[in-house]
């Protein structure tokens, strides 16, 4: 979600810069790097093998990624 985005973007920049300019030229950068070595649009989820919101926060992102590559069992019900 761009707020959160933005939120953490402010803390690592330095005062003063566009947090939605930064934001615009971060995902422009991105996606020309997918364009010219892999010749396909950074938005195509066939792309990626996981993808996860943001929102769920950084322990729940790890203990997700840990999960799918097999590193930790599933968490109990």
């Amino acid at each position: 979600p761009r707020k959160l985005r933005a939120a953490n973007l402010r803390e690592r920049l330095p005062q003063g810069p566009n947090v939605q300019a930064a934001m615009h030229e971060t995902d422009r950068h991105r996606a020309d790097y997918i364009r010219q070595y892999f010749h396909r649009e950074w938005t195509d989820r066939w792309l990626y093998h996981l993808s996860l919101c943001a929102t769920i926060g950084i322990e729940k992102a790890v203990e997700t990624i840990l999960c799918a590559s097999g590193q930790t069992p599933p968490p109990r019900l």
